[in-house]
């Protein structure tokens, strides 16, 4: 099944479900960092998360969200791009679970950055505190402190035997203003009775989510669609634009010594090398 994310509202605007297949997308980002299954379970539910709540807000803004925390993965990153694109990285690809099996850690921050292209409003950011180390529920935490919105999201990370992912997915779910609260512990009530994201897909599709979290007498119609994907945007460019940062002489040394600079995109592995005429005419230009 295609990797897909669908916007769906209830008919009398009461709330709003999103819903998304990510494993494709969750899988080629864990294959080309090398991540280990404790390590990409994490890493795949903030990806899959990352791209729900990237959904809920204007069309053309980016989405970023840092998890910096005490647990062994190391800080996650992700990066959402308008367009569907999603790229990331762990601190540390292969981190071992504490004994509750967790790589991350209940204490830190959790960092968003939302930015607009050309035209835009420019940068919004926040900052919320973890609490618990569970990707979802610091998910939520971050959307009602900083977005005010009520929300309950399910994320979902499978592994076969060999390490491969085999599923991601997840559900988000957003009561609209002047929505009665019990509403929300109707859907609750859904979620928890869920059980595997996987198997629901598998037996009824995507729009099985959305029919599986909503209560009964508030029906729901998608009205969206839009197909993540894993990307980057590195490029040689973008590599002589982070170069500027060094001193003139830590370049001139590299020219004069004759060597190919080496630099690894995090985002994808790729391996960028940088001749040093390349590096001679940044300095002219500079």
């Amino acid at each position: 099944m295609q990797d897909e994310l669908q916007r769906a509202m209830s008919d009398i605007g009461a709330f709003r479900v999103l819903t998304a297949i990510t494993t494709e997308t969750v899988r080629e980002s864990v294959d080309r960092l090398g991540l280990n299954a404790p390590v990409g379970d994490a890493f795949g539910r903030l990806m899959t998360g990352a791209l729900l709540i990237r959904a809920t807000i204007h069309p053309g803004e980016r989405y970023q969200i840092s998890m910096k925390h005490n647990g062994s993965a190391g800080d996650l990153m992700v990066d959402c791009w308008p367009e569907g694109l999603v790229r990331g990285y762990p601190a540390n690809p292969e981190a071992e679970p504490n004994e509750e099996g967790s790589v991350v850690g209940p204490i830190g921050v959790v960092e968003v950055s939302r930015s607009r292209r050309a035209g835009g409003k420019g940068l919004h950011q926040s900052v919320t505190m973890m609490i618990t180390g569970t990707i979802q529920d610091e998910l939520q935490l971050h959307l009602l402190d900083s977005e005010q919105i009520a929300s309950t999201i399910r994320l979902e990370t499978s592994f076969d035997e060999t390490g491969s992912v085999v599923f991601a997915g997840g559900v988000l779910v957003q009561l609209l203003p002047g929505t009665d609260p019990d509403v929300l512990e109707g859907i609750l009530h859904k979620l928890e009775s869920l059980g595997s994201l996987r198997e629901r897909v598998q037996s009824g599709g995507a729009e099985a989510l959305v029919e599986a979290v909503t209560p009964a007498g508030h029906p729901c119609t998608v009205v969206g669609s839009e197909k993540p994907y894993f990307g980057c945007n590195c490029s040689e460019e973008r590599v002589l634009g982070s170069l500027t940062t060094l001193a003139r002489d830590s370049i001139q040394t590299i020219i004069d010594e004759g060597q190919v600079l080496e630099m690894t995109c995090g985002y994808c592995k790729k391996l960028h090398q940088v001749a040093p005429e390349r590096l001679r005419a940044l300095l002219d230009a500079n």
